[in-house]
């Protein structure tokens, strides 16, 4: 992201998974058994990658496919917008074993509202792409094999825009989400 963000030939940055999936997260499994500290560095790394995103000067796209798990939820909100395929799905699996959403699941309040996050994180219900665009967590969802036509058309239009405009649009309504009204 910070490359992509440094390359003064790309207006527009497009995150996405390979194959059928946009990712499955971590494995949190795996988390349970990581040595003291590690976690906690894990924690760190993605937090900082979200926050990397979220700031970069430039827009950034997310096209998800197939499951969206725990971590890549937070990914995908941290995003400017939310290209979705009609076969995506979406969970915060955390609650399953134990474990809060902590990274940026508090970006969901913002996205969704405060009910819907609550549901989400509460439930670790499974939500259709339909559900997700429904209750405000990805912007679109288009039949999967026009995921890539219609995340390219986005990006187009995004890239015809003025770049340091779209730059100062991105900062300020990022200060609005963490400033009060007065």
């Amino acid at each position: 992201l910070e490359k992509a963000g440094d390359n003064p030939e790309a207006n527009v940055l497009v995150i996405t998974g390979a194959g059928k999936a946009f990712s499955a997260g971590t494995d949190l499994k795996e988390v349970s058994k990581l040595m003291p500290g590690s976690g906690v560095k894990l924690q760190q790394l993605m937090h900082d990658t979200i926050t990397t995103a979220r700031y970069l000067p430039k827009p950034v796209i997310c096209a998800v496919r197939g499951y969206c798990i725990g971590g890549a939820v937070e990914l995908m909100i941290g995003c400017d917008m939310v290209v979705a395929s009609e076969t995506a799905s979406f969970c915060m699996k955390e609650m399953e074993i134990g474990i809060p959403n902590v990274i940026e699941a508090a970006l969901l309040v913002a996205t969704i509202g405060a009910l819907r996050a609550k549901e989400f994180c509460y439930t670790a219900d499974w939500w259709d792409a339909q559900k997700a665009e429904k209750v405000g967590l990805v912007n679109e969802v288009v039949a999967d094999a026009q995921l890539e036509t219609r995340v390219r058309e986005v990006a187009v239009k995004m890239a015809s825009k003025d770049a340091l405009a779209l730059a100062v649009q991105k900062d300020i309504i990022n200060k609005w989400l963490t400033t009060d009204l007065e």
